[in-house]
């Protein structure tokens, strides 16, 4: 068995709070956000659908979206943290899913540059 998912939530919102004044992201909201996305595939894990869960892509979608998406995080309107992040990592899931699905059908699936073929084309130059 893995280990437990444990969410505080007055410990993330105060390290996001402090993050946005930072602008920098706590590394323990790292791992939160870590935490989070594997433990978001759990349900979909059991859908009947067929579901691109074993795609590095996904997961890597997932983390691009939050890290994105953190410095949004509006304290005044959202009392939690969790639901916010969460849903997040949900709708981006279901959206790479379908990405990869339709992909998939066509007989590919959509590659993604990497930031190391980015910087090695920029020192070709």
């Amino acid at each position: 068995m893995g280990k437990s998912f444990y969410w505080d939530e007055i410990d993330v919102r105060r390290r996001i709070i402090i993050s946005k004044k930072r602008g920098i992201l706590d590394p323990k909201v790292i791992n939160y956000f870590d935490s989070l996305i594997r433990q978001t595939f759990v349900p979909f894990s059991s859908s009947s659908d067929k579901i691109f869960l074993d795609k590095p892509d996904v997961v890597q979608d997932c983390w691009i979206r939050l890290l994105e998406t953190w410095m949004g995080f509006n304290e005044k309107k959202y009392d939690k943290t969790l639901p916010y992040f969460s849903e997040i990592v949900k709708r981006q899931i279901y959206m790479s899913n379908i990405i990869l699905a339709d992909g998939d059908k066509r007989g590919y699936i959509p590659k993604i540059i990497s930031i190391d073929q980015i910087f090695s084309n920029m020192n070709d130059d």
